[in-house]
């Protein structure tokens, strides 16, 4: 698993094992925690305030850094949020990045497409063999 912690701001966070919901917990009482970044899942970058999101609803940062720790060391390719609500969307200026991959090697594609801002649908390709 991939995570760097960071230190800053008056909130300690110090390890993802044993204590995350008091880290979540102090972060939803503590209103004076500054925005900064607590850590990094893969690329996915996790901030105070997507922490503080989960009071009412899911922040694409947390969906795509849950997917991305789903597809380690498996054959599936995750597609961001972002991209993958723009494939759906229809939005080829975004999800035109996607040509440089070659997904034929992978048996599954996995994302999340957000629809209307506040309803998040799984998505699973299953790719030819």
């Amino acid at each position: 698993m991939e995570l760097t912690v960071v230190e800053e701001g008056g909130c300690t966070f110090s390890s993802i094992c044993g204590r995350c919901g008091w880290y979540v917990d102090s972060i939803w009482e503590n209103s004076s925690c500054q925005q900064y970044n607590i850590g990094k899942v893969g690329p996915y970058v996790l901030t105070v305030e997507s922490v503080k999101f989960l009071q009412t609803t899911l922040s694409d940062e947390v969906l795509d850094a849950y997917l991305h720790l789903l597809t380690q060391s498996r054959n599936v390719f995750h597609i961001s949020s972002v991209v993958m609500t723009a494939i759906f969307m229809d939005n080829r200026e975004i999800h035109s990045l996607l040509r440089k991959e070659t997904l034929c090697g992978y048996e599954y594609c996995i994302g999340a497409v957000n629809q209307g801002g506040n309803h998040w649908t799984l998505m699973l390709l299953v790719c030819p063999r």
